[in-house]
């Protein structure tokens, strides 16, 4: 496993580094000059530096580990742990275990409120939003939200959350002050990253399931036309200065580029009717049936890098000899994704 080190300037990879096994996500801490690698394959965090890229220390962490966040204003360092439902918090100096916090099932996402310096966890195996106090550690509020939450942005002024709910096909807006949801939003199948226009008051949400991009206007909180820009999009970037939204298309291979002030008074096309997707959590070695909300075989089991782990026939895949992990489920042609399977040790 490896770390890639870019020239911004030259735009070009100027060194290679050598890490810990499947490394996950990657964290900064600027206050010391660190950089951080969540491993999966080790569940360490390893913390190296940042100008000579030498491991300084490699720190357990939970099981499943899926990012890290900084907290600069503790000089902490988060890290969400999947697999064990929690969050290792290590001090970002001396790199002592500061707290083992405990969530819902399986944290996915998180958003930090940088004005009450609370952490925002989604946890997508329990429905709900775990808020945080970075200070204590204590866990201020648990927020209920729909099914199958996966992702959350920020509104424009940062008073609202938008939580994207994959099994629920809507989004929750939840007040962040008052910690409630205040509206349920429809927004197609399978929703799950979502960008913020905030010079728009626009919300971008890639509905994956309908191989659709929605877009919300954030004042009244209704869906004002949506676009097809290619095979499962998965995620979302925002460009102010070329006023662009980028799209990520997953099976596609491809990125989609659009004009943010286009099409934004076009009337909303209707997508193909999917089976709803749903998550199943099992371990390794089971036999999972997948017949559920009109799936069908064959069916083909693509691991995150969207290489093809398995094809079956039926809807029962047999897990015996699959490491532990996240998998996509697809069916249909063309292939459109119809569940996520987590499978734990």
């Amino acid at each position: 496993a490896s770390l890639s080190v870019v020239d911004i300037a030259e735009r070009a990879v100027s060194r290679t580094v050598a890490v810990r096994g499947e490394p996950a996500a990657l964290g900064h801490n600027a206050q010391e000059g660190r950089l951080y690698v969540v491993s999966r394959a080790e569940n360490t965090l390893s913390v190296l530096d940042g100008t000579s890229f030498e491991e300084m220390a490699a720190l357990p962490v939970g099981s499943w580990p899926v990012g890290v966040f900084w907290n600069p204003v503790n000089n902490r360092a988060f890290v969400i742990n999947e697999g064990s439902n929690d969050l290792h918090v290590y001090h970002g100096r001396n790199h002592g275990l500061l707290g083992i916090v405990r969530v819902g099932v399986l944290p996915s996402a998180w958003w930090w409120d940088a004005a009450a310096n609370n952490l925002w966890v989604v946890n997508n195996g329990s429905n709900d939003l775990t808020v945080i106090n970075c200070s204590t550690l204590a866990v201020a509020a648990t927020v209920r939200v729909g099914s199958g939450p996966v992702e959350l942005a920020a509104g424009p002024n940062g008073q609202y959350l938008y939580v994207s709910n994959a099994t629920a096909g809507t989004l929750s807006k939840v007040e962040v002050a008052g910690r409630r949801v205040t509206a349920t939003i429809p927004v197609g199948y399978r929703p799950g990253a979502m960008v913020v226009d905030s010079a728009n008051a626009r919300l971008w949400v890639c509905a994956e399931g309908s191989n659709q991009v929605k877009v919300l206007c954030t004042a009244g909180d209704t869906v004002i036309t949506d676009f097809d820009p290619g095979s499962l999009p998965v995620a979302l970037a925002w460009n102010p200065a070329a006023k662009r939204i980028y799209v990520a298309n997953f099976f596609g291979n491809s990125v989609t580029i659009i004009r943010e002030t286009t099409g934004l008074a076009g009337e909303p096309v209707a997508g193909p009717e999917p089976a709803r997707f749903f998550t199943v959590v099992a371990r390794v070695g089971s036999r999972l049936r997948l017949d559920r909300a009109g799936v069908r075989g064959p069916l083909s089991v693509h691991d995150p890098a969207g290489r093809l782990v398995a094809r079956f026939a039926g809807t029962e895949w047999r897990t015996a000899g699959t490491g532990a992990g996240s998998y996509f489920i697809t069916a249909g042609r063309p292939a459109r994704p119809v569940a996520r399977v987590v499978l734990l040790d």
